[in-house]
Order: C-alpha cells, then sequence, then structure tokens
C-alpha cells in the first residue's frame, strides 16, 4: 500500500516516529478541510521536510486543488489551470538595501481565477513571456 511505503520512507529519511507521522497527517487533513486523501497529506508531509517522494500523473491529480477550494491557510498545493495574464516584474530597493523583485500572474481553472504572487528568484519563470 502507498500509504506505508511513504510512512516509511518519511520515517527513515527524517527520524520521526510512526505515531508523529500519523499525527501530522491527522493535522494536514484538518488544516485542508478533507480536501486531501491520506496518500495526498503524505506527500504534502514528505515535500515539506524535504523528502522526495516520486509518483505518476494519476497520483498527482488526486492533490490537486481547484480554485474554488483554496482557504487562506493552505500551504504547498498544487494547481492546474490556465495562464491569463501575466503582470510586469517590479524591482525594488528593501529597507536593508538588498535588491528583490515581485510580479504575479492569473491562473484560471473551470472554478474561477486566482493571483498568484511571485518574489525574487521565482519570477525567473516569467522572465522570457
Amino acid at each position: 500500500m502507498k500509504t506505508e511505503r511513504y510512512i516509511r520512507r518519511i520515517i527513515e529519511e527524517t527520524g520521526l516516529s510512526k505515531k508523529d507521522i500519523e499525527e501530522r497527517v491527522k493535522e494536514k487533513k484538518k488544516e485542508l478541510k478533507g480536501l486531501i486523501s491520506e496518500e495526498g497529506a503524505l506527500f504534502i508531509i514528505a515535500r515539506e521536510l524535504g523528502v522526495e517522494i516520486k509518483e505518476d500523473q494519476r497520483y498527482i491529480e488526486d492533490i490537486e486543488i481547484k480554485v474554488s477550494d483554496i482557504k487562506p491557510q493552505m500551504k504547498n498545493i498544487t494547481l492546474v489551470g490556465r495562464v491569463k495574464q501575466i503582470n510586469r516584474i517590479h524591482q525594488f530597493k528593501r529597507k536593508d538595501g538588498s535588491e528583490g523583485r515581485v510580479s504575479s500572474f492569473l491562473l484560471h481553472d473551470n472554478t474561477g481565477d486566482i493571483r498568484v504572487v511571485l518574489w525574487d528568484e521565482s519570477t525567473n519563470i516569467l522572465q522570457d513571456q
């Protein structure tokens, strides 16, 4: 079963106990209001802990969230949609004197639109668009 493989992998990589991982799964499912499966929660937890779990596209579809289901407290979610608008990259100087960059784009799926904000190096994906 996939969940047992994921748990073993997380234990091997992090040293956490099975009980700790199961508790994190409960918390993650509660945080996401039951929108993901146990496998999806384990996948997200592994990513947050820096443990790589590779899966095929069928599994990724299990943890995709629709734009209309997004809540402010959600973290590390997977959205699939079409980019409707890309805004230009703004450069600015921080209080500490370092340079910063910020941009955003509008992502659309069949349930709505959402603005995605990118900071600093993440804006590089928009450079040649």
